[in-house]
Formats: structure tokens, sequence, C-alpha cells
């Protein structure tokens, strides 16, 4: 990538873990149709740039945690001029 700063990146609310980087991230609306959401971008384990907390407690411990962050698909799309 062109490196830099991430964009109109989306918090969710969703488990991840190591390897889960650019998987996608999807919802169930009806019966078995999905929708897709964006592709998982990783955690963010130190402040919301929003509010300005401090979440970097959040990635200490045994079970680490953190803010889930995922790429909006209409972004990805986008960057990748489709």
């Amino acid at each position: 990538g062109d490196g830099g700063v991430l964009n109109d990146q989306v918090v969710g609310n969703y488990a991840s873990q190591g390897g889960d980087s650019g998987a996608p991230i999807f919802t169930i609306t009806s019966g078995s149709t999905v929708k897709l959401l964006g592709q998982h971008v990783g955690k963010a384990c130190e402040v919301d740039l929003n509010s300005g907390t401090n979440y970097g407690w959040w990635c200490g411990g045994s079970t680490p945690q953190g803010l889930t962050i995922f790429s909006p698909w209409d972004q990805v799309a986008t960057h990748l001029g489709i």
C-alpha cells in the first residue's frame, strides 16, 4: 500500500484475533442473505481519536481487547477503482 493514515474507518463490535486482517466483514440480512460491510483492518489499542479516550489498558492482560476496525466496502471499492 501507499502507507499513511487510514481514513473513514469504522469501529465494529465483532470478535477478531490475529490473522483476521483482510477478511470480509458481513452481516446476515434475512434467511441466508448476507450484506458485505467491508474488510477487517485490525485493532486499535491506544486512543479513540474521536473522543480522545485512551484504550491502551484494553490490550493488556491475558485476553487482549481493543477497538476492532474495518474499512467500509465503498472505501475499499473506491481505492481499488471498481
